[in-house]
């Protein structure tokens, strides 16, 4: 477990910043549609949920974006898969016609058809839309498709990463290399992330460590000041497996982000979704809601489960 005094983001790409307790302009809102998904990886449990009401999500979203006070949002679909939504088109189209600068960041497996996928890059390429697309080696049948389907997230000029699920399993493991190898032959190689640390099921990261240390191009850093005075830096894969313990400190979850599902729930991060109930329901208590997301949150979880980017202080 890590324990750190003090914590420092490296971006990618030469960019850098400390973390300090103002907050950013820019809200960012994790948005679940739906708990469902068509892939049925051995260490996610996103696969036995359903499909959020549509009503539901634009009532969540509408009173989300109002009770927030800041004009800029980043919109991050997340699940569940939520392409399989069968109104994901128009909960995106709805959420590009509130009066506020929005860029919606959409995770998905491509696991859409070809035309599904031209549907949607045509549909929004006059606004603000990020595609993340998850690679999942032994879920996806049809690598060539796969690939096809990448290259034109990518010549549309919105894609903008690429997360290689490196899941244990010993009899794929030279398939997996294989073609994480032939992506990275790919002019987007720079934003390939390979991820195997929070997955880290019979120690995967033991399995793939020699091979992501050879061929990372792009890599989160975070360094990291130990109560004892030793600086260390470590990637996202590092900080999984790990763990990092912000027990006491406050963070800006909450003031900055937030996790919402489409039924109205919140939580305030990814290791608060461990709990055996979410913070509240901001259609049921839309006061509350405004409370939490105007005040840093006091952390009381052992690990950060991947909000490692957030600002964190001590009092």
């Amino acid at each position: 477990m890590i324990v750190p005094i003090e914590y420092k983001i490296h971006k990618p790409r030469g960019r850098s910043h400390c973390i300090y307790a103002q907050p950013a302009p820019v809200y960012e809102m994790q948005l679940r549609i739906t708990d469902k998904c068509n892939y049925n990886c051995k260490y996610c449990h996103w696969k036995y949920g359903e499909h959020y009401n549509l009503d539901d999500i634009i009532k969540t979203i509408s009173i989300a974006t109002d009770c927030i006070d800041r004009d800029s949002f980043r919109i991050y679909f997340h699940g569940g898969e939520p392409t399989i939504h069968p109104y994901y088109l128009d909960i995106i189209e709805f959420i590009f016609t509130l009066d506020y600068n929005i860029v919606v960041e959409l995770q998905t497996n491509l696991s859409k058809g070809v035309r599904g996928l031209q549907k949607l890059i045509k549909k929004f390429k006059q606004h603000q839309l990020e595609i993340n697309v998850s690679y999942h080696p032994n879920q996806v049948k049809n690598f060539d498709l796969f690939k096809q389907k990448l290259d034109i997230v990518y010549k549309s000029g919105m894609l903008n990463k690429i997360d290689v699920m490196m899941e244990h399993d010993e009899k794929a493991k030279e398939m997996i290399i294989d073609q994480s190898k032939k992506l990275l032959e790919e002019p987007y190689n720079d934003r390939i992330e390979f991820i195997y640390g929070y997955i880290n099921y019979k120690n995967t990261i033991d399995m793939y460590k020699d091979f992501v240390e050879d061929n990372t191009i792009f890599n989160e850093q975070y360094e990291v000041t130990h109560e004892s005075g030793e600086r260390a830096i470590y990637n996202t894969n590092d900080l999984y497996s790990q763990g990092i313990n912000f027990t006491g400190w406050y963070c800006s979850s909450g003031k900055d982000y937030i996790i919402i599902n489409g039924n109205g729930d919140y939580f305030m991060c990814c290791a608060n979704m461990f709990d055996t109930k979410p913070t509240g329901n901001l259609i049921e208590n839309e006061a509350l809601f405004k409370v939490r997301t105007s005040n840093y949150t006091k952390c009381k979880w052992s690990s950060c489960k991947g909000e490692f980017y957030l600002k964190k202080y001590k009092k």
